[in-house]
């Protein structure tokens, strides 16, 4: 069961965005994607039944093992381009994809490219240590985390299902070298090096 606290989607603009997934799940009927048995809702949540999925998520798995091999990697990310193309024959692109498939839209309006704020910049070595510790704090924090989001859904300048594959792409990187493409300390160097390239 997915509870979703009413309050908290309004406060974060997420009405729409709840609304589109709930309906996604209610139409779409493949085995890619999970199933939506019922929805209800009282005063304070709003309540998704869907079917029992064990095994956790795609981050839980990741940090118990940092990174997967080639073939473990090829498996889920199969698994991945149906699910993803299961929801975009229904014309939903999921916008804002990650490790553990949070739908939180983001809200940084500050990721501009900066070329002269590299001293932040770790070595490859660096940014994983960090990232293995910070990687659960960072994906629920209350703005969400840029890592795995298209430059053009950041820039907020129109964006097609092709941000999909993008956000696809970001996890891959992960599960095969132990963190995101772009990863920062924090998510406004992330962005900056994205734009950047």
């Amino acid at each position: 069961m997915k509870k979703l606290k009413k309050s908290e989607m309004l406060k974060r603009g997420q009405v729409e965005h709840v609304r589109a997934e709930r309906n996604l799940l209610a139409e779409v009927a493949s085995h890619c994607i999970v199933k939506l048995y019922y929805s209800f809702q009282d005063d304070e949540y709003l309540y998704l039944i869907m079917e029992y999925l064990p095994g956790g998520d795609m981050m839980t798995l990741l940090i118990r093992e940092d990174t997967l091999t080639e073939s473990v990697a090829k498996f889920y990310i199969a698994q991945s381009v149906l699910a993803i193309e299961s929801i975009q024959k229904h014309n939903y692109i999921h916008r804002t994809m990650d490790d553990e498939n949070m739908t939180e839209p983001m809200d940084i309006d500050t990721c501009v490219p900066d070329a002269d704020n590299r001293s932040s910049w770790k070595s490859p070595a660096e940014q994983l240590q960090h990232w293995q510790m910070n990687r659960r704090k960072l994906a629920f924090s209350t703005v969400g985390t840029p890592d795995y989001i298209a430059p053009e859904v950041l820039l907020k300048k129109g964006y097609g299902m092709e941000c999909d594959w993008w956000s696809l792409g970001a996890i891959m990187y992960e599960m095969l070298v132990g963190y995101p493409p772009f990863y920062s300390d924090d998510p406004i160097t992330t962005c900056r090096k994205k734009m950047q390239g």
